[in-house]
């Protein structure tokens, strides 16, 4: 994914840049969600009012396979709308930033089942009917889980598009002007 018009948007968010970095735990870029939902704003006025739900991709995938609307934290962070300290999307950085509060999807924790497979959907693609779905989170998060890491002060390498250097801790510390991004973990009680 390398659409980056949102970089257009940041002048205006960086009047808000403190708060934002706050709540949702990640600096300003063109990438992250809020600078694309801001380009639609003001770029797209029309698209944007007209905008039902803002997903993230793994939210997208799972709707498609339930017809339901949800996401996790560990993905919902991605949007930078999200609050990581109360895990729920931000109304009052919605609300400062003159951002529809109605588009964002309920939240659910990975360990919650959002749906099952729509009879539709596994004609199509030969998936059971009825099984349950579960968004369960983001790519790097999941693949720390997957290497074990389920402990404050565990950390590892995820080579991926991107190659970040993780460590799991137990609170929702911000780290303003480091390049460091506190994000949601899968498991409750860690970022």
């Amino acid at each position: 994914n390398l659409d980056l018009r949102g970089a257009q948007a940041l002048p205006e968010l960086l009047k808000n840049e403190e708060s934002i970095v706050h709540i949702t735990g990640h600096e300003l870029h063109g990438m992250n969600g809020l600078a694309r939902i801001s380009w639609f704003k003001v770029f797209m006025p029309d698209v944007y009012r007209n905008v039902d739900k803002i997903l993230m991709f793994a939210d997208w995938v799972c709707y498609k396979l339930t017809g339901q609307v949800s996401s996790e934290p560990s993905i919902a962070c991605s949007s930078q709308m999200f609050d990581i300290h109360t895990l729920d999307y931000s109304g009052n950085l919605m609300r400062e930033l003159e951002i529809r509060e109605d588009i964002f999807p309920e939240v659910s924790q990975a360990h919650e089942s959002i749906g099952t497979v729509l009879p539709s959907v596994a004609q199509f693609t030969g998936l059971p009917s009825g099984i349950p779905v579960f968004n369960a989170g983001g790519d790097t998060q999941l693949g720390a889980l997957g290497m074990g890491m389920v402990s404050p002060g565990d950390y590892g390498v995820i080579a991926g598009s991107t190659t970040p250097v993780i460590t799991l801790i137990n609170s929702s510390n911000v780290y303003p002007s480091t390049g460091i991004e506190t994000n949601n973990y899968t498991m409750p009680g860690m970022w």
